[in-house]
């Protein structure tokens, strides 16, 4: 079971910030295309991460 640990979400915070953690993004997907992202999610290989843009 994941436990919250306030030093390293502080740490990470700093490297997000700073720029040295990154996460790859593939594919920014709308609303209606969250389907379909769960299923390639679970049947591909993906290099990077799908967001889903509400505003779309």
């Amino acid at each position: 079971m994941n436990k919250p640990d306030p030093d390293l979400l502080e740490t990470l915070a700093e490297e997000v910030a700073n720029g040295t953690l990154q996460s790859r993004i593939s594919e920014v997907i709308g609303f209606a295309d969250i389907p379909k992202a769960i299923e390639l999610n679970r049947t591909s290989s993906r290099a990077g991460k799908v967001v889903a843009d509400f505003s779309r």
